[in-house]
């Protein structure tokens, strides 16, 4: 299997509700081989995350060889909103604290333009993961904050009730 394979077969697993831990630990040791992180691209390595907490596989591992290889090729940039909330909320259901990550990803938010393309989806997942990590960021949770508020109801109408539950 290629490192993309791997990394769409730990998503999809978990996407079907499913839990293995023997196939992810296998999926796992294939995308720690080298190299093998270099070719995922960001929304491959957002669905790793996703679909490791989905499946409560909290490899320590895998985490911090995605971690270090987003924060060591600057691939973070690259993270689309539901990549960036996605592998927030991954980090916080795990309850793995990598710090340099997760400040990686609240600087990325903070970037101007980039809080404004989030749906309200998006904005819980951050919130949530906040608490879940028991972090009180003010400023972070401000911006998140405005985001919701910004336009008043508006932006509650359109994102609608289900949006965020």
């Amino acid at each position: 299997l290629t490192p993309r394979q791997s990394a769409r077969l730990i998503w999809a697993y978990a996407k079907l509700g499913r839990s293995s831990p023997p196939m992810v630990d296998a999926l796992a040791q294939r995308l720690l081989q080298p190299k093998a992180l270099q070719t995922l691209t960001p929304q491959g390595i957002a669905m790793t995350y996703w679909g490791m907490a989905k499946q409560s596989y909290a490899n320590t591992h895998l985490v911090q060889a995605l971690a270090e290889h987003v924060l060591d090729t600057g691939a973070l940039e690259d993270f689309d909103p539901q990549a960036l909330a996605n592998s927030f909320w991954a980090l916080a259901s795990l309850g793995i604290y990598h710090e340099e990550l997760l400040l990686g990803i609240r600087e990325r938010v903070m970037k101007k333009g980039v809080l404004p393309q989030f749906d309200a989806q998006g904005v819980a997942l951050l919130m949530w993961s906040l608490g879940a990590l028991g972090l009180y960021d003010r400023p972070f949770l401000q911006l998140l904050a405005e985001r919701v508020t910004r336009q008043g109801s508006a932006v509650l109408l359109y994102w609608g009730p289900q949006s965020v539950a």
